[in-house]
């Protein structure tokens, strides 16, 4: 009996669970005994011919993969060679979100396994608008329309390997239905409560009129919700009243219509503050104030109030707190919107720096403490300072004005009342009239006394922006410092006190000399010759030296010298000195 030969299956894929039928085609298929799939037996086979079966597939390997498909008959087993695939079934576990509108058109997310080789994704039995296979465990899938009642459905996912089994489910949510609402009207500032009549209203997420979200909502039943009207246009008009949930929003049908009224408006307050003690007249203005009943700050009644016009009101402020206060006109149509007014305490300064100052003014003084929001001046004495700034409730920058010397209140006054706890004084300012000497190195080290008025209160000697090594005050008239090192040039000398700076006298820094060359380098130890010098520094020249011996000379620029050699022997160091210092030195030979 020949050997039964495969040499095609159809199909080559299947469900993990099997019995789906296969047709296998080749030769030697008579006395056939067992169609194997893997290690198993073929649920039942049909030898059609010598070279067609027709086997149904048994269930395969929960993971799926390939197995061999093998003809057993008297002649022996095909060969192995020819496969067939199990694939796996597709789980869906998780939807989301799990609703949505019974329109569809939205996305959702299917969590699952066996997500691969998918041909369709159903809810119940409407195929998905379309879908996208994001992993072998992740489908994204555009929902749908679905039953007009809503209600939920299956979601299936169907692939090679066959289709999930059912029990992850999708809600379909009724579109809410807005029938009636009563009041169908009222005022344009809201806030009254209306009824709103319809279906569908279990999931509801937001009420609007017109573009305005209402300011509360209570859904009451599925066909009632009670909801309180938010502010509309002043002018009043009609708007459609929408409810929204998880199934979409009604159909702008419903209309609410807002009434325009005459509630009294403020629009501003003259002043906008004043004290707690209160008693101060508050003009108000605004419109509507055509039958007032009343005028509340912070809901305490004014002492009084006269109306002077539709737009006009005239109060008197009753004791309040420190802070926000809000100002409301109530009429019979209603009552106005609140408008602040701030009652202001008596400032509490408690610091003032620096506390003192020049006698000529312009100092920068900062107070601090607290209620210095509403300052309305700040006077040092009797003199009102040139200028201030509000920095915020616990600060205040004033600039303090000219005053003669002397050690004076400071006055703060706000609507809140007068403040003059603290005190600052006027001293002189420093004046320097001369300085000695003038000059010196660079180096520093120099003693230069300092001659002015006004001198005794100094904190600290300055070259230029660098601090002197040290000072010492000697009276009200005399400092003497130690120059710090710097670079050459000329710089200002001042002196600080707690109040001001002085006026600057120059001191020049000077750099040692340099000498670089001599010509001639050598000559007769009588002297006499002249000598040519080259190097820099050399204007404020003092001495020539040649070893210890001052030579004659003259300076005929920065970087030239004319000098007589005096008498000498051997080889003499020449160098150069000025008031910065000694240059390096020269070899001059006697001979």
């Amino acid at each position: 009996m020949p050997v039964p030969t495969i040499t095609q299956i159809i199909p080559t894929i299947g469900p993990t669970a099997g019995g789906n039928t296969v047709s296998i085609s080749g030769s030697g298929f008579m006395n056939i005994t067992a169609v194997t799939f893997g290690p198993t037996v073929a649920t039942s086979f049909t030898v059609v011919s010598s070279t067609a079966i027709n086997a149904v597939v048994p269930p395969g390997p929960a993971a799926g993969g390939a197995v061999s498909v093998l003809v057993t008959g008297l002649g022996g087993t095909s060969a192995a060679g020819t496969t067939y695939t199990y694939m796996v079934t597709p789980i869906v576990s998780n939807v989301s979100p799990s609703s949505g509108p019974a329109a569809g058109g939205n996305t959702v997310s299917i969590s699952g396994s066996g997500f691969m080789n998918i041909t369709a994704v159903t809810f119940g039995p409407t195929v998905a608008t379309s879908f996208t296979v994001v992993s072998s465990t992740a489908i994204n899938a555009v929902v749908p329309p679905g039953p007009a009642a809503g209600g939920a459905v299956s979601v299936l996912v169907t692939g090679l390997g066959g289709t999930s089994a059912a029990g992850t489910t999708y809600t379909y949510m009724v579109t809410p239905i807005v029938s009636n609402v009563s009041p169908s009207s009222g005022p344009a500032a809201g806030g009254n409560t209306v009824s709103i009549s319809g279906s569908g209203f279990t999931n509801t997420t937001a009420v609007t009129f017109g573009p305005t979200v209402a300011t509360s909502f209570t859904v009451v039943s599925s066909t009632t919700i009670n909801a309180v009207v938010p502010p509309g246009p002043a002018a009043g008009g009609a708007v459609s009243v929408l409810v929204t949930g998880s199934g979409g929003t009604s159909a702008a049908s419903t209309t609410y219509t807002y009434t325009a009224t005459q509630i009294p408006t403020i629009t501003g307050l003259i002043p906008p503050s004043g004290p707690v003690s209160g008693g101060n007249t508050v003009t108000i203005m605004g419109s509507n104030f055509n039958t007032p009943s009343a005028v509340t700050f912070a809901g305490h009644a004014a002492s009084s109030f006269t109306v002077l016009s539709p737009s006009e009101v005239k109060a008197v402020a009753p004791l309040g707190t420190s802070g926000i206060a809000p100002v409301v006109i109530t009429a019979p149509v209603g009552a106005s919107a609140g408008f602040n007014y701030t009652y202001i305490a008596l400032p509490a300064p408690t610091t003032v720096f620096p506390t003192a100052g020049v006698i000529a003014g312009g100092e920068l003084v900062t107070i601090t403490g607290t209620g210095l929001t509403g300052t309305m001046n700040v006077a040092f004495g009797t003199v009102i300072a040139t200028g201030f700034t509000v920095v915020n409730d616990k600060e205040l920058d004033v600039m303090a004005p000219m005053h003669l010397v002397g050690t004076v209140p400071v006055y703060i006054t706000s609507p809140g009342g007068t403040d003059s706890s603290l005190s600052f004084s006027f001293q002189p300012s420093p004046v320097i009239t001369s300085i000695t000497p003038t000059s010196g190195p660079t180096a520093g080290g120099t003693t230069v006394t300092i001659t002015g008025a006004g001198l005794i209160n100094t904190l600290d000697v300055f070259f230029g922006t660098t601090v002197a090594t040290a000072f010492t005050i000697n009276s009200d008239n005399t400092i003497t410092a130690t120059s710090p090192a710097t670079a050459a040039g000329a710089t200002a000398v001042t002196v600080n006190t707690a109040s001001a700076t002085s006026n600057g006298a120059v001191f020049q820094y000077i750099a040692a000399p340099t000498l670089t060359s001599l010509s001639p380098t050598g000559g007769a130890i009588a002297g006499g010759r002249n000598v040519t010098l080259t190097g820099t520094g050399f204007t404020t020249t003092i001495y020539v030296v040649f070893g210890a011996n001052p030579a004659v000379f003259s300076v005929l620029s920065d970087t030239l010298i004319t000098a007589i050699v005096p008498s000498g022997t051997g080889a003499v160091s020449v160098t150069v000195v000025n008031p910065g210092g000694t240059s390096g030195a020269q070899i001059y030979t006697y001979s």
